[in-house]
């Protein structure tokens, strides 16, 4: 499989949990939280 690099998401099913570094699942997890709690911003109106 040839990707780029944004791309790279796709390889997620395919990585094994139990595989990833504690330092690793640490960042990832502050980031998850970061999103969770992040306001959406407004969708522009037209008119």
């Amino acid at each position: 499989m040839l990707l780029r690099k944004g791309e790279l998401h796709r390889l997620i099913p395919y990585a094994d949990p139990t595989l990833i570094d504690d330092e690793v699942r640490a960042k990832l997890d502050a980031l998850q939280q970061c999103f969770d709690q992040a306001i959406p911003e407004e969708t522009p109106t037209e008119g």
